[in-house]
């Protein structure tokens, strides 16, 4: 037998529980902590907004709440920051285009996406893509694809991008993509709406996905329909669409499965949010956007999936 000495932190764990969304007429929330244990110094935080905009503003401007401990935001790797400047561009644009916004957060705003710009300029690899930490040497097609497109939300959003940044990793994944198995289609789906976004999206791939759309998972659903409706075939990510319309819904609530996605893909927050986005895209008058959004922004303080969310979000009906 052997026995080993460990440090106890003397101030516990903590544990964080969370509920939001619109306030109707009546609103009846049920916070719950896990049961089973003896807890300590409990707190309960209130906010209450002024509105959807005050919120994307808040969260991409890092004003919200300062209660993210035990929750998972990952802003050191190169996947993380892509999918940080999505959200920050997503609300820039919206900024732009509602109006409304004070010069000064517009600003802000903007220096912000710069920054995540830089940060993704900085880590690219010579050969145009993305380690999936920091330090690495290997590009990972995923993660490639996840910077592409947030290089092209930003574009979008009016912000400079560096010389060369935006081809070089197109030219990557368009060579990744050559190398990826016939049977991937999850990989091959997310990986055509990355360049399809910067307008280099391969019209027979997507096309070849479309036709298979029947035995498509859900995270290759939605990639596809964001990638034609990128491409401006709209009818045939509207059938998509029809195909996310009829998902059923997954575990603790979640207005969409993650059941039959690979394994790297089974975060239900990012599953929601890539289907709102791909019926804003082409089914925006869906019955299915507003109760998932509710669903999305009911869930903060946001994970890793925030950026995904702020984008979603920002693609949300301006009348408030």
């Amino acid at each position: 037998r052997t026995s080993e000495e460990r440090a106890v932190r003397p101030y516990g764990l903590r544990f964080v529980t969370s509920a939001g969304g619109p306030l109707d007429e009546r609103v009846d929330t049920i916070l719950e902590l896990p049961t089973g244990r003896t807890y300590r110094d409990r707190t309960l935080r209130l906010r209450i907004g002024t509105g959807l905009s005050r919120l994307l503003l808040d969260e991409a401007l890092g004003l919200g709440p300062a209660w993210r401990c035990g929750v998972p935001i990952d802003r050191g790797s190169a996947r993380g920051q892509a999918t940080e400047l999505l959200g920050v561009a997503g609300v820039l644009r919206r900024a732009l285009e509602g109006g409304g916004v004070a010069a000064e957060e517009l600003e802000a705003l903007r220096e912000r996406g710069l920054g995540l710009v830089a940060a993704l300029a900085t880590t690219q690899l010579d050969d145009g893509g993305w380690a999936p930490w920091q330090g690495g040497r290997r590009a990972e097609v995923r993660d490639s694809a996840r910077c592409l497109w947030a290089l092209a939300e930003a574009r979008r959003a009016t912000l400079a991008l560096t010389d060369g940044l935006l081809d070089r990793s197109a030219a990557h994944l368009t060579k990744a993509f050559a190398q990826l198995g016939q049977q991937d289609d999850a990989t091959r789906a997310v990986v055509q709406h990355a360049l399809a976004s910067a307008g280099r999206g391969d019209f027979a791939a997507l096309n070849r996905l479309h036709r298979e759309r029947a035995s498509l998972s859900p995270v290759a659903l939605a990639a596809t329909a964001l990638g034609l409706a990128a491409h401006g075939s709209t009818p045939m990510a509207t059938d998509l669409c029809a195909l996310i319309e009829q998902a059923a819904g997954g575990a603790s609530g979640a207005p969409f499965t993650v059941a039959e996605n690979p394994g790297w893909a089974l975060a239900s927050d990012e599953q929601v949010a890539l289907s709102v986005l791909a019926l804003q895209a082409a089914a925006p008058s869906s019955a299915r956007i507003a109760p998932a959004l509710d669903w999305l922004l009911g869930r903060r303080p946001f994970g890793r999936a925030r950026g995904l969310v702020l984008l979603a979000g920002a693609g949300a009906d301006r009348a408030e």
